[in-house]
This record gives structure tokens, C-alpha cells and sequence, in this order.
């Protein structure tokens, strides 16, 4: 009778263990914290947004965001360098808001690459303490968002991290990005909600003006022309006191609709985890190198014809419960059926992230 185990399926088997106890530590990360507030309690909030050319955008998102209720905010606008007529738009909603403002970032002025600038002018503008920065390419899927966000930061912690998903699209790059999004999410809630934060986005995430002055705004990194979400994290991770807010509360944008100008978005993601502590490096290696020895293990073991059906059964059961994580991390950011297909999509995220971050290695500058 012949054996279905062998040292070299000893090997994968404890590889595929290894990334599943990683996911394990996530789903009870996730399970760590209550996220609706019953607080009644409240604080103002700045919603900074900064801009470039985003014409289109501005006129569509922002009476959104001036829709939001059952709190008192305003919002701030910093027009970065815009060529485009986004003045015009802005200057028309400063007239028809009495809580919307905004200033304008000149070409004479010195300024950094990227749009640390543009925040730091927005945060320094706001009457208040408490400070949500979002993009001009999102919008709010509930008029309570923001009055949620901030009773997080009256009753929760001087750090709130949010939801900031795709929109749903069609085709395997939608698709991607969507799972890409997913995944990121489930990270970094689950290992804020559990241990301590790493990153957030800079689509959904606000904090106080202290935190922020606490750490010199983005002084620790401003050279880096990216970065003013994770980085801005990495700063203050030790001194924050962070908060998730559910993710039924969502602050929405449109995923690339090219290959390309995806590319260049995760080379710009990527390179920022260059700039993370050592502790965090480790944490978000662990899974991706035993991934790594898991596929290589599997590859060698088909292309030798050595124990198939071992190397069946391991991969059969390392999908099946791969898909069931994905499924019930999933429905908690209410994208289940997306979640199913985990397995598969991280095989295109192991072949892909390291060719995306090796392709950007010689680019310094980067793109606002």
C-alpha cells in the first residue's frame, strides 16, 4: 500500500499550517472588539481632502459629504497645483456651504512631493480638533458616517481607522482590486482591533490634532512622496490609542479601470512597506514567505510526480480551508462571495507583488 506522506509533504504540510494559524490570529482579531458605538457622546470633525486636478470628482463627491448629518464638521479642500477648473467648482461650493472651505497650493510655492503638503495646509486650516482625511475620489455610503466617526473619537481612541472598499466592477482586474482591498482590510482591523495598528488608508482614518502634532504631523517622513496614511501610522503606533469604526460604515471609491495605472498604484503601496519597523516587517513576512515554501513545495512535488495524491490532499485542504476563512473574515466586511475565492487570488498576488515592488525599485520619484 503506498504512503501518502513523505518528508517533502511533511514540509508543505507544515508550511500551509504556518499561514493558517496567520489567518486563525486574523479571524480572532476581527472577533476582538465591539465597532457600533451606543455612545451618545460626540466631538467636531475636519474632513480634509486634498486635491489635484480631481474636477470631476469634486463636483460629484463633495455634496455627499456635505449631506452628513447628526454632527457638527466642516470640510476643507486643498486645491494642490490644479490645471484644471477645479477653483471654479470650489469657489461655488464655498458659496453654497457656510461649513466648506478650502485653500490653493500655488506652483511658486515650495512644497514636498506628493500630498503631505496639501494635508499639512488642510489640518493646520481646521477650526477643529479632530481631523478626517479622505480623497477626492471617495464618498461617504451613509449620511452618519462621519457623526460615527466621531463619537470613535470621543468615547474609543485619538486614532479611528475606517473602511475604505472598491466599488464593485466586472473583469479580473476589478476583481483583483477588490480582493486586494479586502485583504488589506482584514490585516490591518484585525491586528488593530487585537494588538496594536500598522497602517490605515487615507481614504477613511481620522485622529487628533495632538496625535498629529505629537509626532511633528509627517516630519518623519515627508521626504517620502508617498505614505501619509501607513507611514503616518508607523509614527504614532506606539502612543495611539486606536479604534475601528464597523465596516458597514464605508467611504467608497472607483478601483483603475487600466492595468497599468494599477501597477503604478501598488508600486506606490509597496514601496511604502520598505519604510515600516522591523516588528511590523516580520509580522507581514511570516505569512508570505511560508506561502512562498508552501506553492514552491507544491511545484517540485507536481513536477516531479513525487506523491500526488499527498500533494492532493495537502492542497485540497489547505483550499478548502483557505476558502472558509476567506468566506467568514469576508462577511464580516460584508464582501463574503469575494472571500471564497481567497485561495486563488493570493496565488495571483504572490506571482504579481513581487514583480510590481522589484519594478519600482530604481523610481525614487513618485507621482502626486
Amino acid at each position: 500500500m503506498p504512503s501518502f506522506f513523505s518528508f517533502e509533504i511533511l514540509l508543505v504540510s507544515i508550511a500551509a499550517v504556518v499561514v493558517l494559524c496567520y489567518k486563525v490570529f486574523l479571524l480572532l482579531g476581527l472577533k476582538g472588539r465591539k465597532l457600533l458605538m451606543d455612545e451618545t457622546t460626540q466631538v467636531s470633525v475636519s474632513v480634509v481632502i486634498a486635491a489635484k486636478n480631481e474636477l470631476k470628482n469634486l463636483s460629484k463627491h463633495i455634496p455627499l459629504w456635505m449631506r452628513q448629518k447628526n454632527v457638527e464638521f466642516e470640510v476643507i479642500v486643498v486645491n494642490d497645483r490644479s490645471w484644471d477648473q477645479s477653483e471654479k467648482i470650489l469657489k461655488r461650493f464655498s458659496d453654497q456651504y457656510p461649513n466648506f472651505s478650502f485653500s490653493t497650493v500655488t506652483e511658486n510655492m515650495q512644497v514636498w512631493e506628493g500630498k503631505k503638503f496639501a494635508l499639512t495646509l488642510g489640518i493646520k486650516k481646521a477650526k477643529y480638533n479632530y481631523i478626517l482625511v479622505t480623497d477626492a475620489d471617495c464618498y461617504p455610503n451613509r449620511e452618519d458616517l462621519v457623526a460615527e466617526v466621531a463619537k470613535h473619537l470621543a468615547n474609543r481612541g485619538n486614532l479611528v481607522l475606517g473602511y475604505a472598499p472598491f466599488s464593485r466592477s466586472k473583469g479580473i482586474l476589478g476583481w483583483i482590486q477588490q480582493f486586494e482591498n479586502l485583504r488589506t482590510a482584514i490585516s490591518y482591523y484585525a491586528t488593530a482591533m487585537r494588538f496594536k495598528p500598522y497602517m490605515g488608508v487615507g481614504r477613511f482614518m481620522a485622529y487628533s490634532k495632538e496625535l498629529y502634532q505629537s509626532v511633528g504631523g509627517f516630519k518623519s517622513h515627508y521626504q517620502i512622496p508617498f505614505g501619509d496614511d501607513d507611514l503616518f501610522v508607523q509614527s504614532v503606533k506606539k502612543v495611539a490609542k486606536v479604534s475601528c469604526v464597523h465596516p458597514s460604515f464605508q467611504v467608497i471609491s472607483e478601483p483603475k479601470i487600466t492595468f497599468i495605472s494599477w501597477w503604478k498604484q501598488r508600486t506606490r503601496h509597496l514601496k511604502s512597506g520598505a519604510f515600516y519597523g522591523w516588528d511590523t516587517k516580520i509580522f507581514l513576512s511570516i505569512p508570505f514567505l511560508f506561502l512562498i515554501l508552501f506553492y514552491s513545495g507544491i511545484g517540485y512535488l507536481l513536477l516531479t510526480g513525487v506523491n500526488l495524491i499527498g500533494v492532493a490532499m495537502v492542497l485540497g485542504g489547505y483550499y478548502i480551508a483557505s476558502m472558509a476563512f476567506g468566506f467568514i473574515a469576508g462577511k464580516f466586511f460584508s464582501r463574503a462571495s469575494l472571500g471564497i475565492f481567497a485561495p486563488f487570488m493570493e496565488l495571483i498576488i504572490l506571482i504579481s507583488h513581487p514583480l510590481i515592488y522589484l519594478s519600482g525599485k530604481r523610481k525614487t520619484k513618485a507621482n502626486w
